[in-house]
């Protein structure tokens, strides 16, 4: 991987010396977008423990546009925190 200075932005590129190499490049880049589409939280910080705690995530909404989920302090129970899983647009097929 070669670095550019452009301006005042580093630039990085990467040369390839075949279509496949580019080709499972690209498959290692959409394989690492894919780690991140569901991300959990395991611990979050309470503010009634003053700490960072270990928490339960339970669905809290069904919503037409996703879920809706709320984090829980396993000591206290107290709701320290949200997540929204929005839905991926459905695919439409049309017969012809």
């Amino acid at each position: 991987m070669k670095q550019l200075l452009s301006g005042k932005m580093l630039v990085s590129y990467r040369r390839f010396e075949s279509e496949k190499e580019e080709m499972m490049w690209d498959e290692r880049e959409d394989e690492q977008d894919r780690q991140f589409e569901k991300m959990t939280a395991t611990h979050l910080y309470c503010n009634n423990c003053g700490r960072s705690m270990p928490v339960q995530e339970t669905l809290l909404l069904v919503l037409p546009d996703g879920e809706l989920y709320d984090y829980r302090c396993m000591q206290c129970h107290e709701s320290v925190g949200t997540r929204k899983e929005t839905k991926r647009p459905s695919l439409e097929i049309k017969g012809g």
